[in-house]
């Protein structure tokens, strides 16, 4: 397949896979911008979950994967990060945390009770879910972290979702990103189990994601900024100081694939 400006050239073995490509982050700068367009009254009033496919060798002292936030922080704000981290406010490393705040003010942090392996050889599989009043962290198709969730104000400036990292000069991830999905919706047990298990991201019977970034495939690049298409909406992504050597040959359950360099 040709994807603007490369050939995608996968391994035979891998040639029937949803995706065998993924986007790279240095941990330095690197970074998807997705302006929110309707996910921002969802964060507001309702239930959601978060899931990707991601691998790290953290760059520590703590690594956002995933964050909702607002550059400038002006009053109302809400803000959420997905991360791997260090910090005073956690008492076990190397665990992931998912945490959310109002105009400062911390609402709830959730953190999985033990660490995780984190090698750039590992994917994991993480999902969230947010309901009014609850919160739930699985890893890998088990759900090892569950919590209250303090409810918010439903009036928000319009915020930028970020992959790869928040609003710190730190929190930028190293490492991995693949198969992004956002739901307008809880995921159970049962859900996040067929989608681990089956090994790719395919839609669960009666529950669909508003928001789908596969992270590489179907990515294109041109005047030095990746765009990445949400397959199922509108909230398009877009790189910031990312290069055309950061769509890379390996995914989930797919490695060893190939890709051209200044060929038409």
């Amino acid at each position: 397949a040709y994807k603007d400006p490369q050939w995608l050239i996968p391994s035979n073995e891998n040639k029937d896979k949803v995706s065998n490509y993924s986007m790279e982050f240095d941990g330095v700068n690197d970074y998807i911008e997705i302006l929110p367009n309707g996910l921002g009254s969802i964060y507001a009033i309702q239930e959601y979950s978060i899931e990707f496919w991601f691998r790290t060798s953290f760059n520590g002292p703590y690594e956002v994967l995933w964050s909702y936030d607002y550059t400038t922080h002006v009053p109302p704000y809400y803000a959420q990060h997905i991360r791997i981290n260090t910090p005073s406010d956690i008492t076990v490393p190397n665990t992931i945390d998912f945490y959310t705040n109002t105009n400062g003010t911390a609402l709830s942090a959730l953190s999985t009770p033990n660490t995780i392996s984190l090698s750039n050889s590992t994917w994991h599989h993480i999902v969230v879910t947010k309901t009014l009043t609850t919160k739930d962290i699985y890893l890998d198709g088990i759900n090892v972290a569950s919590g209250s969730y303090v409810s918010t104000p439903t009036t928000y400036y319009a915020q930028e979702v970020w992959v790869g990292r928040g609003n710190f000069s730190n929190g930028y991830t190293k490492g991995n990103f693949g198969f992004v999905k956002f739901y307008d919706s809880r995921l159970t047990q049962q859900n996040v189990t067929d989608i681990y298990n089956g090994g790719m991201p395919t839609d669960v019977p009666g529950v669909n994601p508003v928001s789908y970034w596969k992270m590489g495939e179907d990515s294109t690049f041109s005047g030095g900024v990746w765009t990445v298409p949400d397959a199922v909406g509108s909230n398009d992504g877009t790189s910031a100081n990312m290069t055309i050597e950061d769509r890379v040959g390996t995914a989930p359950s797919s490695s060893n694939n190939a890709l051209s360099f200044n060929m038409d």
